[in-house]
């Protein structure tokens, strides 16, 4: 399977390393494929493999932000994203969503001012036992793509990918609050969802045996 090349793009206060779980079970089950990293650089240096065309098919295999992030992307060639927890509206402002809107509007402003103690409430929230990283992070980068997360609705853009999108939800997600997810998918070839009972939103580095697992039909089921 040297002809995949698989791109792993974390989602927002993590870096790299959120995937490395994962990436060691692929290999674990014999998915030789080749894998590389992008990293938003939230702490430390900003990672973005080398600019080359790369042979085969190239899957992105995203993470909440992560989606955002590639949706953005004109100069990549893609062929298949899997998805976990990310959405083209990661902020609805609809009128029953407000309390979703609120919550994210003080995290925002708290960051500015205690960034430790919204890192912390957050990766708790996402179902970590522990912070994940504190050390040099990037303020001025984690604020930017918050603020990003909270402004753009990418449905318009998103639509017009012509390659497949496999996406994975979780009901009782406490960092992006379920709603009918498929409303923000317009292309049909987008709306291949996995809506999970209780999985928290840092499934992929949680369990990656299972994500793992999941990834494994995604694949088999785009070169069907």
């Amino acid at each position: 399977m040297n002809n995949i090349n698989i791109f792993f793009v974390h989602g927002w206060a993590f870096d790299h390393s959120f995937w490395l779980p994962l990436q060691n079970e692929m290999k674990k089950k014999n998915l030789l494929f080749n894998y590389y990293f992008y990293d938003h650089g939230f702490f430390g240096k900003k990672i973005t493999p080398k600019k080359k065309t790369y042979r085969g098919k190239n899957i992105f295999i995203v993470h909440s932000y992560g989606f955002n992030w590639l949706i953005k992307k004109n100069n990549l060639k893609i062929d298949l994203i899997l998805n976990f927890f990310g959405s083209p509206l990661f902020i609805d402002k609809d009128k029953k969503h407000d309390i979703q809107k609120k919550t994210f509007q003080k995290m925002f402003s708290e960051l500015q001012i205690r960034p430790k103690y919204v890192l912390e409430k957050f990766y708790i929230n996402c179902g970590l036992q522990r912070p994940f990283k504190f050390d040099e992070y990037n303020l001025n980068r984690l604020t930017f793509a918050l603020k990003e997360l909270y402004v753009e609705n990418l449905t318009s853009k998103t639509r017009r990918f012509e390659n497949k999108i496999f996406s994975i939800f979780s009901k009782n997600d406490k960092i992006l609050r379920y709603r009918k997810f498929d409303n923000y998918f317009l292309n049909p070839k987008h709306k291949n969802l996995k809506v999970l009972d209780s999985s928290s939103h840092a499934m992929p580095y949680l369990k990656p045996s299972y994500c793992c697992e999941i990834i494994e039909i995604f694949i088999k089921n785009f070169f069907k």
